[in-house]
């Protein structure tokens, strides 16, 4: 059996690669399908399974990205890189893949969200000490430029987090890219600690990305509001999916630069 190894090698987010992984199984059952993070990145110390240091030659691993360049442009893509994944005479064979449309979770990929257990049972315990057994999630996705630190207008964010808190019969967690609009609801609801950064990041505090993943995953429920073109948000979703949680997203316009 032929491997793909799937390489993390451009600044996405941890959800989307592991989305993408995810169709790339689907798109190759007969398969065997890995991944390969970088030794670098700060998310591999708290992940049980990283599978670090899998490839070392660049020249190695073939890019595809079929994100955001249109319906037909994706399909002559995905059409060549199929091409050439079958008609490769290798036995393992090393890509960067991205691909949107992943409607269901393949089980074989749990692992790629499983923390170390001893990190992730200590975070566990301080998620119930602070929200309790039964709380929702809503995860707002105000945009890169929010964990920039530029000034973004959240008031329409503000809004519907408000009407959203007001209808749930449970306490919601307010999970968030902007530090700013976190510190405003503080007050006013039950705020995540993490401090926000792009999973993308070798800089980030790994810890924090955990926090919000555990959040996420002891939720009754998870709803996202999200300003990406494409109206979701994979770091709310996957981690939703795998663990079986109900999940809801919406898309909003972005908000205009102060």
């Amino acid at each position: 059996m032929k491997t793909l190894v799937h390489c993390w090698k451009n600044t996405r987010g941890y959800g989307d690669f592991v989305a993408s992984t995810m169709m790339l199984s689907s798109l190759f059952p007969d398969y065997d399908v890995t991944w390969a993070l970088p030794p670098g990145l700060d998310i591999c110390k708290v992940l049980r399974q990283p599978q670090c240091e899998l490839y070392r030659n660049d020249l190695d691993c073939r890019f595809l990205s079929l994100a955001a360049h249109g319906e037909e442009a994706n399909r002559k893509g995905k059409d060549e890189f199929c091409a050439y994944v079958h008609k490769s005479h290798k036995e393992t064979i090393f890509c960067d893949f991205r691909y949107k449309g992943l409607k269901g979770v393949d089980q074989k990929f749990k692992a790629m969200l499983e923390f170390e257990p001893s990190l992730a049972e200590k975070v566990k315990n301080d998620i119930r000490k602070q929200f309790g057994n039964a709380y929702a999630v809503i995860h707002v996705r105000v945009g890169d430029n929010a964990m920039k630190g530029r000034a973004v207008d959240c008031s329409a964010f503000v809004a519907k987090i408000e009407r959203y808190t007001q209808a749930s019969d449970i306490p919601v967690v307010l999970i968030s890219d902007d530090m700013r609009l976190k510190n405003t609801m503080r007050s006013r609801m039950p705020v995540s600690d993490a401090m926000p950064f792009h999973s993308g990041n070798v800089k980030g505090d790994a810890h924090s990305f955990m926090l919000d993943v555990c959040i996420i995953q002891n939720a009754v429920r998870v709803f996202a509001l999200s300003t990406h073109a494409w109206h979701n948000t994979s770091f709310s979703r996957i981690p939703a999916l795998l663990a079986g949680i109900p999940y809801e997203c919406r898309g909003m316009m972005p908000p205009n630069q102060r």
